[in-house]
C-alpha cells in the first residue's frame, strides 16, 4: 500500500473519532504529496467548513470535483458551503448537479429545496422536497423541511400535517416541535405553541431558535407568569452568548460632547416599529446626537425612505454577519446603539451580543427582558413596568416620563365619518390586531359582548385572513363555539395603510386582545376616532394599550377586570353609532397630547441616553 493509502486511512480513522486536528494534519500531508487527491481535498474541506472557514472549505472540494468531476457527494458538499457562505445560485447549481449525477440522493433534493426557499421560490422548494421524500418516505427532515416551505406559503394546515409525520418518523428530532410551534403561534394557538417548543427544547436544551420563539409565544399565554419570561431568557442567552468576546469599545470617554446613536432594526418601513419611530428620527437635536440607522432587511417602502431622509447616516446590513455588522458599528463609532426588535423576526441580538457598543438598550420592538448580559437598559415606562418588576430583566429598566412611546399620525389625511348605512348594525366592534393575539379568553369575552348587544357585529381584520388558507373558518369557529351566530364576525384580511385606517369608520368601539394587548392598532383606533376598550393585566405586553390610553388622558377605557372590560364595552354600545363629531373630538385629544408630541419626547429620550453616556464614562 503506497503512503497517500496509508496516510489516507488513518486520517479518514482519526476524521471518524471526531480527532479533526489529527485528521486535518493528515489530509495536508496527503496534499503536500499529491495536490490534486480528490478524497484528501474533500475531506478536508468538510473539516474546513465544519470550524468556519468557509472559504478555504469551498476552494478545496472545488478541486475534488476537478479530480472526480463525476461524484455527486462532492457536488453536494459544495452546495451546503455555497449556501452558507450565501452564494446561493451556485448552491442550487452544485444540488442539481449532484442530483444528475445521483437522481435518488434524497438529501440533496431537499437541500436543494432549502436554498430554493432562501430565494423567495417557496413552491419550487415544495416540489424539492417531495421529491427527496419520493425516493426516503421516511426521511423525517424532508417532511420537516416541506412543512416549513408550506409554511412560507401560509399553507398552514398542511405545515402542521408535514412537521407531525417528521415527528412521526423520528418522535426525538427537535426542529419538527420547533417549527410546529411557530406554525401553531401563527395560527393564534398560543398554548399549543408553547407545549410544542417546550418539547423542542426538552429535546435540544440548547435549541437557541425555541428558546428565543418561547420568549415571544408565551407572553400570548395568560397561564405563564412573567417570572418565567426571565428565566427563559436566561437558558436562551447561555445557549446564545457562545462567540468570544470584543475588546472593550475605545469611544472616548467625554460625557458632554454629540454622540453618535444607532438604531437597528429589521423594520424601517410601514411597521409598528417604523410608526413608533418616525417623530423621534425626525426630531433628534442634530447639535446633540448624530443618528445612524442600521437596517437589517431588504423591505422598503414609502415610510423606509422618509425614516432613511430624516437620519444622518443609513447603513443596510441585512447582507451582513453579525461580526461584519458589529466591526461597520464599531468603525462608525456608536456611543449608544438601539435595539429595536428584542427576540422578533429579523432580530440581530448577535450584534449586542458582544459589547458593540459602551451603552446597548433596547426598546420599541420587544416588551419583556432580552436576557443579554451586555443588553444593559430596557427603555420602559411606569405603566408597563411598574415599580417592584425590575427583577423580571436582566437589563436595568430606565422608565422614561408619561408613555415609552411615541406616535406618528399617517402623513395622509384619513377622514372620519359615521358608520356607514350598509354596516346594518346597532353597533359595530372591531379588532384590527394580528391574529395570533386573538387568544381562547379574548374569544369568550368578545362572544360575551356579542351576547348583550342583540344585533351588534364583530369586525375583525388581520392579514392572515387572506394569507393563511382555513384562517377564517377557524376564527368563526371559535366564535360559534361561544354561541355566537352566523354572520355576526365579519373577518376580513389585510388592506394598504390609508385603506386600512378608512375601515374604522365602519366601527363603533375596538376591543382589545389579551393578554397581549394592542400597540400601533390601539393609536390607529383612537386617530380615526374610534375608543379602545382594554384590560389591564401582568405582563408590559398586556399594558401597551394601557400606557397609550393613559397618555392620552382616557384611562377610563382601562378595565380592572373581565366584567369591568364587557361592562365598558356595553356602555360605550349603550351610545350607539359613533358619529363624526365624536370621532374628530376624540381625535382632536389624541393630537394634542403627549403621544403625537415628537419634539417633546425626545428631548426626554435625549436626556436619557445622554444620562446613560455619562455613567459610562464615569464608569470607565
Amino acid at each position: 500500500m503506497n503512503r497517500v493509502l496509508v496516510l489516507l486511512k488513518a486520517a479518514i480513522e482519526a476524521h471518524q473519532a471526531d480527532r479533526l486536528m489529527e485528521a486535518e494534519g493528515l489530509y495536508r500531508q496527503i496534499l503536500a504529496v499529491d495536490p490534486g487527491q480528490a478524497n484528501a481535498n474533500h475531506l478536508l474541506g468538510v473539516i474546513a467548513e465544519r470550524s468556519g472557514r468557509g472559504e478555504e472549505a469551498a476552494e478545496l472540494i472545488a478541486r475534488a470535483i476537478q479530480s472526480e468531476p463525476a461524484n455527486p457527494s462532492y457536488h453536494f458538499d459544495l452546495g451546503n458551503v455555497c449556501k452558507a457562505l450565501g452564494r446561493f445560485e451556485a448552491a442550487v447549481e452544485c444540488h442539481r448537479e449532484a442530483i444528475r449525477l445521483k437522481p435518488d440522493l434524497a438529501e440533496a433534493h431537499t437541500n436543494l429545496g432549502l436554498v430554493l426557499e432562501h430565494l423567495g421560490r417557496a413552491e419550487e422548494a415544495c416540489a424539492c422536497h417531495r421529491e427527496a421524500i419520493c425516493w426516503r418516505p421516511d426521511f423525517a427532515q424532508a417532511h420537516d423541511n416541506l412543512g416549513c416551505a408550506l409554511q412560507d406559503l401560509g399553507l398552514l394546515a398542511d405545515a402542521v400535517a408535514s412537521y407531525g409525520e417528521a415527528i412521526r418518523l423520528e418522535p426525538e428530532f427537535a426542529n419538527p416541535h420547533y417549527n410546529l410551534g411557530t406554525a401553531h403561534h401563527e395560527m393564534g394557538r398560543a398554548g399549543d405553541a408553547t407545549a410544542c417548543l417546550n418539547a423542542a427544547i426538552a429535546r435540544d436544551p440548547g435549541h437557541v431558535r425555541a428558546l428565543g420563539n418561547l420568549l415571544l409565544t408565551q407572553q400570548y399565554v395568560s397561564s405563564v407568569p412573567p417570572a418565567r419570561f426571565i428565566d427563559t431568557a436566561r437558558l436562551w442567552a447561555k445557549a446564545f452568548e457562545k462567540s468570544a468576546p470584543l475588546p472593550a469599545p475605545a469611544n472616548t470617554p467625554d460625557p458632554d460632547r454629540r454622540l453618535r446613536v444607532g438604531y437597528v432594526s429589521a423594520d424601517f418601513r410601514t411597521h409598528p416599529v417604523g410608526f413608533f419611530i418616525a417623530n423621534i428620527l425626525a426630531a433628534h437635536d442634530a447639535g446633540y446626537t448624530e443618528i445612524f440607522c442600521y437596517s437589517a432587511s431588504d423591505r422598503t417602502d414609502g415610510l423606509t425612505e422618509r425614516l432613511r431622509g430624516d437620519a444622518n447616516h443609513w447603513r443596510d446590513i441585512a447582507g451582513l454577519s453579525d461580526n461584519d455588522a458589529q466591526a461597520l458599528i464599531r468603525s462608525d463609532g456608536i456611543d449608544v446603539l438601539v435595539d429595536l426588535a428584542g427576540h422578533t423576526t429579523g432580530n440581530r441580538l448577535g450584534i449586542f451580543a458582544g459589547r458593540t457598543a459602551p451603552v446597548q438598550l433596547g426598546w420599541i420592538g420587544y416588551c419583556a427582558t432580552t436576557g443579554l448580559a451586555n443588553m444593559d437598559y430596557v427603555l420602559a415606562d411606569a405603566t408597563v413596568v411598574p415599580a417592584g418588576e425590575d427583577a423580571l430583566f436582566s437589563e436595568r429598566v430606565w422608565r422614561l416620563p408619561g408613555s415609552y412611546l411615541c406616535f406618528a399620525p399617517p402623513e395622509t389625511d384619513i377622514p372620519m365619518d359615521s358608520p356607514p348605512p350598509e354596516m346594518d348594525a346597532p353597533v359595530t366592534f372591531g379588532s384590527f390586531n394580528n391574529m395570533a393575539k386573538v387568544t381562547d379568553e379574548t374569544v369568550a369575552l368578545w362572544a360575551q359582548i356579542l351576547g348583550a348587544v342583540p344585533g351588534a357585529r364583530l369586525v375583525f381584520k388581520a392579514k392572515q385572513i387572506d394569507t393563511q388558507p382555513g384562517a377564517r373558518e377557524y376564527l368563526l369557529q371559535r366564535f360559534t363555539a361561544h354561541g355566537v351566530a352566523d354572520g355576526r364576525v365579519v373577518p376580513e384580511g389585510a388592506s394598504p395603510r390609508d385603506v386600512f385606517l378608512s375601515h374604522y369608520n365602519r366601527i363603533d368601539i375596538a376591543l382589545d386582545p389579551f393578554p397581549f394587548s394592542g400597540g400601533a392598532t390601539t393609536l390607529e383606533a383612537l386617530w380615526m376616532g374610534v375608543p379602545v376598550v382594554t384590560l389591564k393585566n401582568d405582563r408590559w405586553a398586556g399594558r401597551v394599550s394601557e400606557t397609550l390610553l393613559k397618555a392620552a388622558g382616557l384611562d377610563r377605557w382601562v378595565a380592572e377586570d373581565e366584567k369591568s372590560y364587557r361592562d365598558l364595552a356595553l356602555e360605550l354600545a349603550a351610545e350607539g353609532p359613533r358619529t363624526r363629531e365624536k370621532r374628530t373630538q376624540l381625535r382632536q385629544l389624541l393630537e394634542a397630547s403627549a403621544l403625537c408630541d415628537g419634539a417633546g419626547f425626545t428631548r426626554s429620550l435625549e436626556a436619557a441616553y445622554r444620562d446613560m453616556w455619562r455613567a459610562w464614562c464615569e464608569a470607565t
